[in-house]
């Protein structure tokens, strides 16, 4: 099954726009909105109104534009900072910024069940800081909840401190939580070779494919024929179709093609 999922949902207005648009068009099948944002109101309504599964997109590293009280812009920003520290941050858990960090979380799921009427289908991050040492090790997710990945890399890429960390992260999301076989992102889109590989493996595996139609190129792309065509064939569906038990319908495999670096 492929999993095409719009970030940013809410974030500004074209992005809740573009993500309508893809969803009316077939072009993706789950989005997850920003809470406190300039459109995350609007953005609520408008998929209620078009049947748009919807999961919370986790920020704690850009500034809220939409109402918000003192308190959490404070603890936001705080934990803004220190994940922002280092490349490193993300990985220690800070037990200083604990109370920051889960009413930061907390305040965006709270929000968000206010403003759909119930829980988040699924949960990923901004900049994918959901997956940090504060956020998974606390007890803000609830267990079994349907979480996204790291991205999955072939043998060379990354380096092999970098491949070991991504892979102790992604066993411990597998055990606690439940998620797909595979996340990568639609870019670099231009290596078409690339694509058919995505939709080919989603044949016999749960795939997660990023996408963020408020970028112009990638809007374009979404909204082709070509890309039509590419998933045309395959099995796609929400996070909301992944068995709680998180069995796998295979066991993953390396792929064949280029992978984007990150």
């Amino acid at each position: 099954m492929l999993i095409i999922n719009a970030d940013d949902f809410g974030k500004i207005k074209a992005a809740t726009e573009r993500i309508v648009l893809c969803h009316k068009s077939g072009r993706i099948t789950s989005a997850t909105a920003m809470m406190f944002m300039a459109d995350s109101d609007r953005s609520a309504r408008l998929a209620k109104d078009n049947g748009i599964e919807t999961g919370l997109h986790l920020n704690l590293t850009d500034q809220f534009t939409g109402n918000h009280e003192p308190h959490l812009a404070r603890c936001q920003q705080r934990v803004s900072q220190h994940l922002r520290n280092s490349r490193f941050a993300p990985l220690l858990f800070n037990p200083l910024l604990r109370n920051e960090f889960e009413y930061t979380c907390r305040s965006q799921w709270e929000r968000f069940e206010k403003i759909y009427g119930r829980p988040p289908s699924h949960l990923d991050g901004h900049h994918h800081m959901h997956i940090c040492a504060n956020v998974l090790f606390s007890r803000f997710i609830p267990a079994r909840f349907r979480v996204r990945r790291n991205f999955h890399f072939t043998s060379g890429e990354k380096g092999m401190l970098n491949r070991l960390v991504r892979r102790i992260v992604d066993r411990y999301i597998e055990w606690r939580f439940v998620s797909t076989d595979y996340f990568f992102s639609i870019k670099p889109f231009e290596n078409r070779s690339r694509i058919r590989g995505i939709s080919e493996l989603a044949r016999r595996s749960n795939v997660e494919l990023m996408v963020h139609p408020d970028e112009d190129e990638e809007f374009i792309f979404l909204m082709s024929n070509e890309f039509r065509d590419l998933i045309a064939d395959v099995e796609t569906g929400g996070y909301s179709a992944l068995t709680q038990d998180g069995k796998r319908s295979t066991i993953p495999e390396e792929p064949s093609w280029t992978i984007e670096r990150r």
